[in-house]
């Protein structure tokens, strides 16, 4: 809990004013710096200085008509929304569209003769808009259920290819466009791209896609580890195995999605781990007559951890919280158990195998804290396991406490 408070008041509470300029209402315009969070639903407010230090001003869509910042530009608009949901668990039986109007801000996509715009509230719907008789025309797009007889499936509205068509009516060529074209940000740019292009004309302007940033780095460090047993046989639920320390090592890949000033990514790294743990456990009746199990228990492997990140500045530095699992496949395995039996000075010594079904994959939900400065990062990882065995009626678990530093290269 405290964690989630600490990332809540990161951002809420981390400025970032860039050079930008909003147009009031009246039509004037004020040069200043804007507080940009590189927005991916469209803000419901903007904080404004003139100068660095300057009072805070904030302007919503019913103050300003227009604002920029960061080589994106937004427009004070009110328009029609469709208000469907969206998720595949909630679609309706219901084709037509459900509309409602909205005052917000438009982020510009394209802007010339033929213009595009991209509008998402809070209800994380994305929308797009055209420019066309003075007003911004919703293109059409809903996803619904169609019930035939015993059978449901999933149907789409697309009005929308042939509002652009129509809009497009100029350029021969794309009088007709696809069925497929995908109600998204990229391919419906890339269609305003190729109607320039058959015009033989340039959009005034067009803003920058958004890339995935890449990271590729190494991680290493130590991993301590604990196996625990419950259920049968009893000698492995009774063992007090040892603590196994052991060596990481492995590479990362870093994958910095967009928006959000790029502080949400998916990291994964494949790394070498280890650990082997070894304990006893006597069943003693008297001196004459005891069994004594010895059990060694590792698994050399191959890992692979794929962590939702979020991170978060602090002064020059950053610090990053992790979420999500790993698989590992063993390359290598120790699955011993010796039994020692004295039953009044004969002694039995048997070998066999400690855990009698076991199996090479292991499943770790993962969790992690870290920082970091530059190209170097520390972390502390917490894994839990669910171990080796297979065996029906005996769980294993393991829990991993790691300590993992790290370089990324730029």
């Amino acid at each position: 809990m405290i964690l989630f408070m600490m990332i809540g008041f990161s951002v809420n509470a981390q400025e970032n004013y860039e050079p930008g300029y909003v147009i009031l209402q009246s039509g004037d315009t004020l040069f200043g710096y804007i507080d940009y969070r590189n927005w991916e639903a469209s803000p419901e407010k903007i904080g404004f200085v003139l100068m660095p230090g300057g009072d805070k001003n904030y302007y919503s869509p019913v103050n300003i008509r227009q604002f920029g910042v960061n080589n994106e530009i937004y427009f004070s608009a009110e328009v029609e929304i469709e208000i469907s949901r969206d998720i595949t668990a909630d679609l309706e039986e219901f084709a037509p569209v459900k509309l409602r109007t909205e005052r917000g801000f438009l982020q510009a996509l394209v802007l010339g003769p033929k213009s595009l715009f991209f509008f998402k509230n809070l209800t994380d719907k994305a929308q797009y808009y055209i420019w066309q008789n003075g007003a911004y025309e919703l293109l059409v797009y809903k996803r619904y259920l169609l019930r035939q007889d015993e059978s449901t499936s999933i149907q789409v509205n697309r009005k929308y290819i042939a509002q652009l068509a129509l809009y497009f009516q100029d350029c021969p060529g794309m009088k007709t466009l696809p069925d497929d074209l995908a109600y998204n940000e990229k391919n419906l740019t890339q269609v305003f791209t190729d109607y320039y292009a058959c015009v033989d004309q340039q959009a005034g302007y067009e803003k920058k896609a958004d890339k995935l940033g890449v990271e590729l780095g190494l991680v290493a460090g130590v991993s301590f580890t604990n196996l625990k047993f419950k259920g049968d046989p009893d000698y492995l639920p009774g063992t007090d195995y040892t603590q196994s320390v052991n060596f990481v090592a492995g590479i990362s890949l870093n994958l910095v999605l967009p928006r959000n000033q790029q502080r949400w990514s998916v990291f994964n790294d494949l790394s070498y781990v280890a650990y082997e743990v070894s304990g006893q456990v006597v069943e003693y009746t008297n001196p004459q007559r005891y069994i004594t199990t010895a059990t060694t228990i590792g698994y050399n492997s191959l890992k692979l951890t794929d962590l939702l990140r979020y991170t978060f500045p602090v002064g020059n530095a950053s610090i990053f919280v992790n979420a999500g699992f790993s698989n590992s496949i063993a390359i290598q395995a120790t699955n011993e158990k010796t039994t020692v039996s004295m039953f009044y000075g004969t002694e039995t010594i048997d070998h066999g195998k400690a855990v009698e079904k076991s199996r090479k994959h292991e499943q770790s939900l993962v969790f992690g804290l870290g920082s970091r400065y530059k190209n170097w990062s520390v972390e502390y990882r917490l894994e839990r396991g669910n171990g080796m065995s297979s065996s029906v009626g005996l769980n294993s678990a393991t829990t991993r406490n790691v300590l993992v530093a790290g370089f990324r290269f730029r």
